[in-house]
């Protein structure tokens, strides 16, 4: 019996498994007096997978999608496992056919020490139309975008949350805070969620994008098991709202090389649309 049990969780498992990677365009609505209209897509957290999910390539998926202003790209786009970058150069080369305003870049905790890290960096700059923000915003029209380096690169990959909550303080207090203007509409660029309660209470930001939590990889009905390990656990993925900041945190398209896999949480690309 144990052995028959044992059976029929591993197939269950492979079911889920392969049930549960097929690629989403997950879609949300926002409505801002600020802006006519602002649309983006959210890359997150391709890691080290391939780019054919259950329901086709990637970047045939990301073709189909209509033109909007920005592709945003949250961190962890490599990591130690990445072999090459032919992904995303691909990923790169569609994402600047279908951004009309351009693409950016924030860092993730993966980057930090991704033997490609380098590479990646002189990857970018060969678009023009990719601008990596490293604690730095830029205005476009009314679209003010700031974006912020993970705090792996200032404080390293073992400092506590406390430490990781600091940081991202002070950068903000130094870098952004005096170039929030309340008429734009101010956008964070940012890989981990775990901060939104200080971001969204102490500044004055209308949305902020984040990927990191996998949408936790492995889900239970509605609940992320893997939330009670992280400082991020209220923000595993979708939309939140707090003190007039709405928040997006992607599910993002990859894995930990520890689990490979994703049960009943498919990978996504996020869509975002503003309007009045």
């Amino acid at each position: 019996v144990s052995y028959v049990l044992v059976f029929f969780a591993f197939v269950g498992l492979i079911f889920c498994a392969i049930s549960s990677d097929r690629l989403d365009i997950k879609e949300y609505h926002f409505s801002n007096p600020k802006v006519d209209s602002f649309s983006c897509l959210v890359i997150s957290d391709y890691h080290h997978r391939s780019l054919k999910f259950s329901n086709g390539n990637m970047i045939d998926i990301l073709n189909k999608q209509e033109h909007v202003d920005y592709v945003f790209f949250t961190g962890d786009l490599i990591d130690s496992h990445t072999k090459n970058l032919n992904d995303v150069k691909a990923i790169f080369d569609t994402s600047v056919k279908i951004a009309n305003k351009g693409c950016y870049f924030v860092t993730g905790n993966h980057e930090e020490y991704a033997p490609k890290w380098g590479q990646l960096q002189d990857l970018i700059k060969e678009y023009d139309k990719i601008d990596y923000l490293k604690d730095e915003e830029v205005l476009n029209g009314q679209i003010h975008l700031f974006g912020l380096e993970d705090a792996r690169f200032k404080v390293g990959g073992g400092a506590s949350f406390k430490k990781r909550a600091d940081a991202t303080k002070k950068t903000i207090e130094d870098k952004f805070k005096n170039k929030i203007n309340k008429d734009d509409f101010n956008v964070l660029l940012v890989h981990r969620p775990e901060n939104f309660k200080m971001i969204a209470d102490d500044y004055k930001f209308d949305l902020v994008i984040a990927g990191h939590t996998h949408g936790g990889q492995f889900k239970i009905g509605n609940w992320v098991p893997t939330s009670i390990f992280q400082e991020e656990g209220d923000y595993m993925g979708g939309k939140y709202h707090r003190n007039n900041t709405d928040l997006v945190v992607s599910r993002g398209l990859g894995y930990s090389a520890m689990f490979p896999l994703r049960v009943n949480c498919n990978p996504e690309i996020v869509k975002i649309t503003v309007s009045k």
